[in-house]
This record gives structure tokens, C-alpha cells and sequence, in this order.
């Protein structure tokens, strides 16, 4: 087990093992330098954990206890089996390359991942509660998603956010355009709570490209004046019905799906 207390930079490589610990004092961060890479290996049942330094299990199921894991400009991860839980972003992936599978991002306060201007492949991802996005891309990039679960139901503030499961975006807040060359999504969930009517929200400038796929998803639309996934170009096989988790609580984040849950037997093979 490593405690991070303030912000630790990575400017070579680093490599972190099957079932280790890394712990983060209040307000710390792991900042992965340009051009250096991170590697995460772990496996099942031994996944790697990044949470909080406070060792109560209680603190698992409160956000914002630490700040982030960021991924610099030009940095390239590996990320395997991991936990990343309590933050304030989960992973910051700014104008770098990652690959994530197997892995939980959950109860971080404002977004599990905030991609800019990134390229990312994921897959089996499971995620849940951020105030502002569970996922969210902005300024562009390149972005696969199979498999994976983008679930938002943040409450823990009553000034609570948008809670989106995802926000897709070529802009970003100083209303800079650059091009969304690929953002693909297959047989994967984004579903809220009821406090907001759809889990997906798009913000493009149309001085960029903004090219998306989404293939054989199931979606909450609830709002259809602002997207309608059964008209919109390039959705396909979108199911608009409850998934019907176990557990949604912070506490629980049983994401896994009941048996009756249309999430069952849905997906496409290919």
C-alpha cells in the first residue's frame, strides 16, 4: 500500500501490481507527466484500489475525499482491474491515450472520467455517481466504449448537478472547437435517476466534426425535444427501458442487472 498526501508527478513510467493499495490523503492527486505512462495490471479479485486515505469502509460511499488521477498531454495508460472510488474526478484524461477494462469508477463527486481533446478504448466498465457526468468528453478526440455501464444516481447534495451519464461535446468551457473524430458505444447502459430525463447530453459546434455511434445500447430519453435516440442519426437497436440494477446506492453499487432486465441477452454479438 502507497499514501499519496498533496500531488504526487510521474515523470517516467510507472507500473502498479495486482492488489495493491493506493491511498489519498485529503485534496492529494496522481499525476501521470507528459510523455510518462501508467500501467495498472491488475487481475480479478485482486484489482488495484485507489480511495481514500481514511480507512472506514463508509468512506468507499462518500465522494470527494481525495482529487483526482490525472494523465497528462501525451502520456499513454494501461489500465486493468482497477477501483477508483471517492474522488474528485475519478481520471482526468487530458490530450493523452488510455486503454481501461474490467474496472469500477464510482462515488466521485464531479466526473468518473473527464476526457479532453483524449483517445480511449474501454471496455467492461462499470460506473456510478458524479454530480456533473459520470462520463464526460469534451474539445473531441477518438473514444471506444463496449460493454460498460455509465449509471448517474448522484444525490448526495441537494444542490445536486445534471448527474448525466454521459456529455458528449467538441468545445470545451472557453468555447474552443476541436474535431470528435470517433466516438463509438456498443452494448453498453446509460441510465439515471428521475430527477433527470435524459442520461445523454450533446453540446457541438458544428465548425468540427462530431461523429458518434451508438449501437445496441440501452438509454433513459425521458426528454425527447432535447435528443430523441429513436430518430436521431446513428443510433441503432437503442432499448429505452429500465435496466433494473440491483443496487444503486452509494453504499451498494451493485450494478449488476436482475433477471428479468432487458439487459439480458440484448447485446449484439458481433
Amino acid at each position: 500500500a502507497q499514501v499519496i498526501d498533496g500531488n504526487l508527478t510521474i515523470t517516467n513510467d510507472l507500473t502498479i501490481e495486482k492488489g495493491a493499495k493506493v491511498y489519498f490523503k485529503k485534496g492529494a492527486s496522481l499525476t501521470i507527466a507528459e510523455n510518462a505512462n501508467l500501467t495498472v495490471n491488475g487481475a480479478l479479485n485482486e484489482e488495484v484500489k485507489f480511495r481514500s486515505a481514511r480507512h472506514d469502509n463508509k468512506y468507499d460511499s462518500i465522494p470527494n475525499q481525495w482529487n483526482k488521477i490525472e494523465l497528462s498531454p501525451n502520456s499513454s495508460s494501461k489500465i486493468n482491474y482497477a477501483k477508483i472510488i471517492g474522488g474528485s474526478t475519478g481520471i482526468h484524461v487530458n490530450q493523452a491515450k488510455l486503454k481501461i477494462s474490467n474496472s469500477k469508477i464510482m462515488n466521485n463527486q464531479s466526473y468518473g472520467i473527464l476526457a479532453k481533446n483524449a483517445t480511449i478504448v474501454g471496455h467492461n466498465l462499470v460506473m456510478n455517481n458524479s454530480n456533473l457526468a459520470t462520463l464526460a468528453i469534451e474539445l473531441g478526440g477518438s473514444y471506444e466504449f463496449y460493454h460498460s455501464t455509465f449509471a448517474n444516481y448522484f444525490d448526495f447534495a441537494i444542490t445536486a448537478g445534471p448527474a448525466y451519464s454521459l456529455y458528449l461535446s467538441n468545445i470545451d468551457d472557453d468555447k474552443n472547437v476541436s474535431a470528435l473524430t470517433k466516438a463509438i458505444f456498443g452494448n453498453c447502459i446509460f441510465y439515471n435517476n428521475d430527477r433527470k430525463y435524459n442520461a445523454i447530453l450533446f453540446e457541438k459546434n458544428d465548425a468540427a466534426a462530431f461523429n458518434y455511434l451508438f449501437d445496441t445500447n440501452i438509454i433513459r430519453n425521458g426528454d425527447k425535444t432535447i435528443l430523441d435516440v429513436s430518430t436521431a442519426p446513428n443510433f441503432y437497436g437503442s432499448i429505452l427501458t429500465d435496466p433494473k440494477f440491483e443496487n444503486t446506492k452509494y453504499y451498494a453499487n451493485k450494478l449488476s442487472v436482475k433477471e428479468d432486465s432487458p439487459a439480458k441477452n440484448a447485446g449484439k454479438a458481433s
